[in-house]
């Protein structure tokens, strides 16, 4: 079975927050229905996991969010 990736990126009022949102609030059933949405660290928008991939070098706002 062929297996897809959706990748949601927006910039500001764009939507992005409130797809996050519902999206981690219907993980359940998301899953129920073959559809994967990760709890990344129990926050809905992922942000930890992109820290984790971050340079321990690098500034950025990110450092500060988690």
């Amino acid at each position: 079975m062929k297996k897809k990736l959706f990748l949601h990126i927006g910039t500001e009022k764009t939507g992005t927050t409130t797809i996050q949102e519902t999206f981690f609030k219907n993980h359940d059933l998301l899953k129920k229905n073959g559809i994967l949405y990760p709890k990344s660290f129990g926050i809905s928008n992922h942000v930890g996991f992109c820290v984790c991939f971050q340079s321990k070098e690098a500034k950025s706002e990110l450092n500060v969010v988690v």
